[in-house]
């Protein structure tokens, strides 16, 4: 049983390739244009900015030729947005009719993606009726909030792997019995409770596995966001019977920028996450944003410049209605062009990540009792040695 939804998450990766493999390696002319033009194009394509300046720009470059369809494709295969942009064309009203294999693949994806989250949709939703029946509301985070609140113009647009769920702490081990009675097992152990969730539970008959949490944010970067501060301001929301809750607009963007920055280290590996950058951008126009309070969770030197770096890269590449003294300052601009370079370069990305990653994962061992003892342990165990050398040899692949 525990490996059904293994088994989904490894065909779903299968089908992505095999989607890609036509546009990857497209036998017409491939435009002269470099890796960074190819995703800039993609980028001028996601962007919620819905101005006629930049449709009749996109137009122009996609009338012209001048796409290298394989890099545009590649890049939104790694990136996680291949599903986004099919519904982008649509939305600016453009074709790309200069490859068909590449057209065929994005709308492709846009439909899979789109059964798959209207399931992933009613899974919520029953896993959200299920814990009522304990005198849980829960707060549902990241993408499965984004997708709860209706945040994307079409549904078709995020790609998610699994459901985070915040609980209260104090009931997490009631709802986690529960759920296995139900027929969920446990899929992993992620070191509960010297991690903020409780170990990935999963059922066959399911799309994705369940993440209870207990903190928005891993212990070592629970100072941007707790528990309380979400729950606190939570939006309640009734949806087809069920009682269920998701984190207010600024406190989304906290979270975002945090794990992105900090728990994904995006900010030190110079990476620019377009599917966790899109959500900032979205966000940024949902409505009203406190954005005093944004601000007030990256106080320090350090977490205000990851701040910047987001979201100068949510507004300059997206569209993101970020205001401008938020994402301008001058070390950030050359932090935000050393990722823009490093685009064109891929390899400077994946040696950054292979160096720095091991010293990121002992940090992190090193920060909570139950996890140092574990470190311990492990020390004696040889296939532990294996799983991080080959750890370090996929990173950035």
């Amino acid at each position: 049983m525990a490996h059904g939804i293994c088994a989904q998450c490894a065909s779903l990766r299968i089908d992505l390739r095999r989607a890609r493999r036509c546009a990857l390696h497209h036998k017409g002319p491939v435009a002269d244009v470099s890796r960074r033009e190819a995703f800039d194009l993609l980028c001028g394509l996601l962007s919620v900015d819905e101005s006629p300046e930049l449709r009749e720009r996109l137009g122009h470059t996609l009338r012209s030729g001048a796409v290298s369809w394989p890099d545009v494709v590649a890049i939104a295969s790694e990136q996680w947005v291949s599903a986004a942009v099919w519904p982008a064309l649509r939305r600016k009203s453009l074709r790309g009719d200069q490859s068909r294999e590449a057209m065929d693949y994005f709308e492709g994806m846009a439909t899979l993606n789109r059964q798959r989250n209207s399931k992933l949709r009613a899974e919520a939703i029953e896993l959200a009726a299920f814990l009522n029946r304990l005198d849980v509301t829960p707060i549902f985070l990241k993408g499965s909030a984004n997708l709860l609140s209706d945040l994307y113009p079409d549904p078709a647009m995020r790609i998610m792997l699994d459901l985070d769920v915040l609980v209260p702490p104090s009931r997490v081990g009631a709802c986690a019995e529960a759920l296995q009675k139900a027929g969920y097992v446990q899929l992993g152990d992620v070191g509960f409770p010297a991690h903020h969730h409780y170990p990935p539970l999963g059922r066959p008959d399911a799309e994705a596995s369940v993440e209870l949490h207990i903190d928005p944010l891993d212990i070592e970067f629970r100072r941007f966001l707790s528990f309380e501060d979400v729950s606190r301001h939570a939006v309640t929301m009734a949806i087809d019977g069920a009682r269920l809750a998701v984190p207010t607009t600024w406190c989304r963007l906290v979270h975002g920028v945090a794990h992105t920055q900090f728990v994904n280290h995006a900010f030190a590996y110079g990476h620019l996450p377009l599917r966790d950058l899109l959500d900032s951008a979205l966000l940024s126009r949902s409505g009203p944003v406190d954005w005093d309070a944004v601000v007030a969770r990256f106080s320090t030197r350090s977490a205000s410049r990851m701040l910047a770096f987001q979201f100068t890269a949510a507004r300059q590449l997206l569209g993101g209605d970020i205001p401008e003294h938020m994402s301008s300052m001058p070390l950030d601009g050359m932090l935000f062009k050393r990722a823009l370079f490093q685009i064109a370069h891929p390899p400077i990305p994946l040696w950054i990540e292979r160096l720095l990653r091991p010293f990121f994962l002992l940090r992190r061992s090193l920060s909570h009792g139950a996890l140092r003892r574990r470190l311990a342990r492990n020390l004696f165990d040889p296939a532990w040695y294996r799983r991080q050398w080959r750890m370090v040899r996929q990173s950035g692949r």
